[in-house]
């Protein structure tokens, strides 16, 4: 929680590292090797593989395998046709549930170590996704559970657009209720 600056002098970092994930989570129920029949835990599993984005100059790292069981990724290799400032991710064949169990897409890793999907889809069985990171994010007030899935509304909100090359922005929170920004190193 902080408060506007005009009370608190408090302000927000946020800072954006140059690298980036490509993840998957499954939300399937792990099965224990001893007890196939009886599901242990509910539990998600991910994973996480650092990636280049497709360069046009460059052969650039920028494709992944998913395997499902186990869930994995393998080393990032060359791949053609994909866009410049993307990544893909090869989906392998298996068969969707009518709840999405399986999510791919865009990673970040948590100080603690666990993974959070920025943003992701369920994928399709056989395909070759590709993602093209923004690394454009916003600020606003409010509540919202550990977890939840957080609604896109830019209204009133502060703007952190790393794309311009910085790596830290600086948001104030004013005392009329707006935000303002700086951009840092």
């Amino acid at each position: 929680m902080i408060g506007n600056y005009a009370e608190t002098g408090a302000s927000i970092n946020f800072e954006m590292g140059a690298q980036i994930y490509a993840g998957a989570i499954s939300t399937a129920p792990a099965v224990s090797p001893l007890e196939a029949s009886a599901m242990v835990q509910t539990a998600s599993t991910n994973v996480v593989r650092a990636i280049e984005l497709a360069s046009a100059s460059t052969t650039a790292l920028d494709c992944t395998t998913l395997s499902i069981s186990p869930l994995g990724m393998s080393s990032p290799v060359n791949q053609t046709g994909i866009t410049t400032g993307a990544f893909g991710v090869n989906v392998p064949s298996y068969t969707p549930t009518p709840d999405p169990q399986l999510f791919c897409g865009l990673a970040t890793i948590n100080g603690d170590g666990t993974v959070l999907l920025s943003s992701y889809v369920a994928p399709s069985p056989n395909v070759r996704m590709t993602c093209t990171p923004k690394q454009i994010f916003y600020v606003k007030t409010g509540y919202m559970a550990d977890g939840e899935v957080v609604s896109y509304d830019t209204s009133n909100a502060a703007t952190c657009d790393f794309t311009t090359g910085y790596t830290r922005v600086t948001v104030t929170y004013n005392a009329d209720g707006t935000f303002s920004t700086q951009g840092g190193s």
